[in-house]
């Protein structure tokens, strides 16, 4: 039994990378990288140094050496992560840096002069900020990083973490701030330009995996990630890398969560109700009163370590996040519309002018024919009994029976002016 699930589970991991390793040879590269040398005090280089970098949220270890060049580098590290950099050469103090939190695509340099000593027994740690932000001295693009601290507790009205567009430095919505919507609005969100760029031309991706929507969506984001899911976007302005130069404008990175040794979720509701809300100023014009309003925006999110009792136990090594969230809304729409008029009604649109007082013609279709190389007349129709024109010639004015029923008894529902 137990050799029939490993034989489903491995099918069903060779069907997911059947289906993503194409994507992922496809995407950009979202991830950190730390590089730097190691040598000793008198500045020569040490090759074949042990060199070991600890996540301290998952747990992970990645082990390396330095070059012969003394120089190292460990890419594809998960950003808004804590790593700590430790050293060991034989002869030498062991040297720990202390924990760095990068951001998406950052390569930051940590470079390591050692001191004589035993390893075994003398640990020498460099003195730093623990879990200071490491700056970015390595690659040329700029940006703002908006992170995980902002993103959950500045307020975002309808929680679109896009939202926070608005307040970095050269991104513009044309729709004007706060317009972006709720994270289901994809379309609100592709008026962002940035740095003087067309709107509907910023790129966006997720993870690395490209995001931007089918043309007809206004090659804005086709998903955001919700506030309870992502864990930070950097935007890049200019100039960015190569491998996101297929836009006229700027990159959106986001960062999906990541799931750590410890299982951990939340729930969550915000509601809006009427009684809660500003009248509209139509209302308060016409002495309406508020109406009913209800938008209610729930989910959960939760993540931890892959574990299949019996069978693997991803603690250090795997993990998972889930998050879904609905958004429902019942929200009185408000328009400016023409009523006809009584006399329109009843087929007079004699007083149909201009501001100079000249009629706005009303054509009657039946009166282009093939002689007269169908050109249309006027409609004009002598006074009698059941049709009373507002002017001598009869001009624009409709008989009655050439009215549509339809349209006779619609008229009725409206209260004239």
């Amino acid at each position: 039994m137990r050799s029939m699930i490993q034989r489903a589970l491995l099918i069903v991991l060779l069907a997911v990378t059947a289906v993503w390793v194409p994507r992922l040879c496809n995407a950009q590269e979202y991830r950190a990288t730390i590089t730097g040398t190691v040598a000793d005090s008198a500045k020569a280089v040490i090759p074949k140094a042990a060199v070991t970098v600890r996540n301290l949220d998952t747990g992970e270890v990645i082990n390396t050496q330095t070059s012969a060049a003394g120089a190292y580098t460990v890419p594809y590290l998960r950003p808004a992560q804590r790593y700590e950099v430790t050293v060991e050469v034989p002869g030498f103090k062991k040297t720990t840096h202390p924990a760095v939190v990068l951001s998406i695509s950052q390569v930051i340099t940590l470079d390591f002069t050692l001191q004589v000593g035993n390893a075994a027994s003398e640990v020498v740690t460099v003195v730093a900020t623990e879990s200071q932000v490491a700056l970015d001295s390595d690659t040329a693009d700029r940006g703002t990083v908006v992170d995980n601290k902002t993103i959950t507790e500045l307020p975002i009205d309808g929680r679109n973490p896009l939202a926070l567009l608005d307040a970095v430095a050269g991104v513009t919505n044309e729709n004007g701030p706060g317009s972006q919507g709720v994270a289901s609005d994809m379309y609100n969100a592709s008026f962002y330009t940035i740095n003087g760029g067309a709107a509907q031309n910023t790129e966006y991706t997720i993870d690395g995996q490209p995001d931007n929507s089918i043309p007809w969506y206004s090659s804005g984001p086709s998903a955001i990630p919700s506030v309870d899911a992502i864990q930070e976007f950097k935007i890049i302005t200019n100039p960015y890398d190569a491998q996101l130069g297929r836009t006229s404008g700027g990159v959106v990175s986001m960062e999906l969560k990541s799931g750590t040794n410890s299982l951990h979720g939340s729930a969550y509701e915000f509601a809006k109700r009427g009684y809660m809300d500003a009248n509209h100023w139509v209302n308060g014009l016409t002495g309406t009163p508020r109406p009913a309003h209800t938008e209610d925006q729930f989910g959960a999110e939760i993540a931890g370590p892959v574990r299949l009792p019996h069978l693997y136990n991803g603690r250090d090594k795997t993990f998972f996040m889930f998050n879904a969230e609905i958004f429902r809304q019942k929200l009185p729409q408000y328009g400016m519309y023409d009523i006809p008029n009584k006399a329109w009604v009843n087929g007079d649109f004699s007083g149909f002018t201009d501001n100079n007082g000249d009629l706005y013609p009303v054509y009657d279709v039946n009166t282009a024919n093939a002689a007269n190389g169908y050109a249309r007349s006027m409609f004009q129709t002598a006074n009698t009994g059941s049709t009373t024109c507002g002017n001598a010639q009869g001009y624009n004015c409709v008989p009655t029976n050439r009215f549509n029923p339809i349209a006779v008894i619609s008229s009725t529902w409206p209260s004239l002016p």
